[in-house]
């Protein structure tokens, strides 16, 4: 009888092992099932990451690029700018050179104009005087003409008298005036005679 308790408690025994075994084995089926199924779920997580990863490293580049190029085409703005600028320096240098060369002219052509006012007023006057001179002769010529006249209308008067007291009194001599005697003062002499005949028919 005690044999077979024996063999009972240990058969109760190795049942219990059992037991005991297969549910730690079936834990540790359990734990590695979901030791498995994290293992997916993570790599099929780290498979998303990749993926978003690899469109963000795309977009990433993309955007690199758009960048490079931008960043070339403002370097080629700015070389251009720079370009341009050196170009402008030059050209303020040469309209200054223009604008200096330019107030030079003027200032010599203000001068030119000056001097010019003063030669035109110099000649207007000179033109003044000229034509003052030209009415006081035109006037002396009047005069003399004038004069001329008077002392040919006395030369005859007197020529005329002479000739009259000749043949009332032939027998007195009177003496003629001489050419240049009546050119330097006819009339003078013209008035001595005219004195003389009164005189005489007096």
């Amino acid at each position: 009888m005690s044999a077979t308790v024996n063999a009972f408690a240990s058969h109760q025994a190795r049942s219990s092992m059992l037991v005991e075994r297969e549910r730690a084995l079936d834990a540790r089926r359990t734990a590695l099932m979901e030791m498995r199924q994290m293992v997916n779920s993570l790599a099929t997580e780290n498979r998303t990451r990749e993926e978003q990863l690899a469109g963000e490293r795309s977009r990433f580049n993309e955007r690199k690029s758009a960048q490079d190029a931008k960043l070339s085409a403002k370097e080629a703005e700015a070389r251009g700018q720079q370009a341009r600028v050196a170009e402008l320096e030059q050209e303020e240098e040469r309209l200054v050179s223009a604008i200096a060369q330019r107030e030079a002219e003027t200032a010599a052509a203000s001068a030119e104009v000056e001097r010019r006012r003063d030669l035109e007023a110099t000649l207007r006057e000179a033109r003044d005087a000229l034509n003052r001179s030209k009415f006081s002769l035109e006037e002396q010529d009047a005069k003399m003409m004038r004069l001329e006249t008077r002392l040919a209308r006395q030369e005859l008067m007197t020529d005329k008298r002479h000739a009259q007291l000749a043949e009332r009194e032939p027998h007195y001599w009177f003496p003629r005036v001489a050419e240049a005697e009546k050119s330097a003062a006819l009339e003078d002499t013209a008035g001595e005679s005219v004195y003389l005949v009164d005189e005489l028919t007096g």
